[in-house]
């Protein structure tokens, strides 16, 4: 595809450099590519098939909303499939989940390497949220003022499926399946404070009381104080207590690093052995987002809020399984309707030489300057 996003997305002219991508409200030319964007959340991104980011530009009030492919060797993403509703990632990463409103409110499902629609299910009521893993959806919805949780099967070959299993669910949700698949949670866990089940069975949604770990629990998790938080597409949690982070195999238990961590700090994603992270600050200075090796205690900055203005944010960011490709969605404000979509590479000449990204030219001296030595990141 020509034209439209596929060209207000284009990358740097240098092969070696970061690339980045403006969409802004400003007319469209050749010289800085933009499209007008109106929401905060129209732009998610996920690493697929090693370096290919995969990109999902939501509706309404996108130009051109639908699922992007951009290989790390293209110089520009191609739209793989247009969308009609609002639209997010499976918490793995798998899928595409889309929504539409009444009168015809229906929840799709997509591959979201292919952008083939695997399932469209019809809605009675309103969507509050929804996760795809394996052949399962679940869907929470709410009608008449009552909520409830429900589980479908995604090989059902029919346009309207009855749920497998339905049980009712608390006031606040996030949904989102275990790592492993065998457990349907819900991330928000102020319900838990009430007595309201958040995790439950497959198929049946019988509801969970018992530890993942059962006698194997983490000694991170039996701290009252601790945050147990889950990572987008990691088969490993984050345990955050005391100034600390603990990440944790999910359901085996095994610890596999321990580091000094700020309770302003969040691990955004993971590689595939969890040596390597993107971790998001936000501090009353401004936020940040630094690229961590979990073994060398080496961090790079990616983005500074604090030197662009105390308002920057970023958005969304993506590590690929190898973690040294790099993507992340930046603006300079929250009543910003640009946003910046930047990516890079990160390589190690020689086992002895630090972590550096790989770029070339004036873009790419900026983000040099943010490149810290271990002494730095301590």
């Amino acid at each position: 595809m020509r034209g439209g996003l596929a060209a207000l997305l284009a990358a740097a002219a240098c092969s070696h450099a970061v690339a980045t991508a403006v969409i802004g409200d400003a007319p469209r030319d050749a010289a800085d590519a933009r499209v007008t964007m109106l929401s905060r959340e129209l732009l998610d991104l996920r690493f697929v098939d090693g370096n290919t980011l995969t990109l999902l530009v939501s509706a309404p009030g996108a130009a051109m909303p639908g699922i992007y492919r951009w290989p790390a060797n293209a110089s520009e993403p191609k739209r793989l499939c247009a969308l009609a509703g609002r639209a997010t990632f499976s918490f793995d990463g798998r899928y595409v989940i889309e929504r539409r409103d009444a009168p015809e409110a229906d929840v799709g499902v997509f591959d979201a390497h292919r952008c083939r629609r695997i399932a469209r299910i019809a809605v009675d009521g309103r969507v509050l949220d929804a996760d795809a893993h394996g052949r399962w959806l679940a869907l929470a919805t709410e009608r008449s003022g009552t909520r409830r949780l429900a589980l479908h099967d995604l090989r059902a070959r029919r346009s309207v499926a009855r749920p497998l299993a339905e049980t009712s669910i608390g006031r606040n949700v996030e949904l989102g399946f275990a790592p492993d698949g065998e457990r349907v949670i819900n991330f928000d866990r102020s319900d838990d404070e009430r007595g309201a089940p958040t995790s439950w069975s497959l198929p049946r949604l019988a509801p969970m009381t018992r530890s993942p770990w059962g006698s194997r629990a983490p000694a991170a998790t039996v701290d009252d104080a601790a945050e147990l938080a889950f990572i987008p597409g990691a088969t490993s949690v984050g345990v955050y207590r005391n100034g600390a982070l603990d990440l944790v195999r999910w359901r085996s238990g095994h610890t596999l690093f321990t580091q000094p961590f700020a309770r302003t700090q969040r691990v955004r994603a993971l590689s595939a052995n969890a040596r390597f992270a993107l971790v998001h600050e936000r501090t009353s200075g401004g936020e940040t987002l630094q690229w961590a090796d979990f073994v060398s205690g080496q961090r790079i900055t990616l983005f500074d809020g604090a030197r662009r203005g105390t308002a920057a944010t970023v958005d969304h960011a993506a590590l690929d399984a190898g973690g040294t490709a790099v993507a992340w969605v930046e603006r300079d404000g929250p009543d910003d309707p640009r946003v910046r979509l930047r990516r890079a590479s990160l390589v190690r000449p020689t086992a002895a030489a630090a972590w550096r990204i790989e770029n070339d030219g004036a873009s790419g001296q900026a983000h040099r300057r943010g490149i810290h030595s271990r002494r730095d990141a301590r």
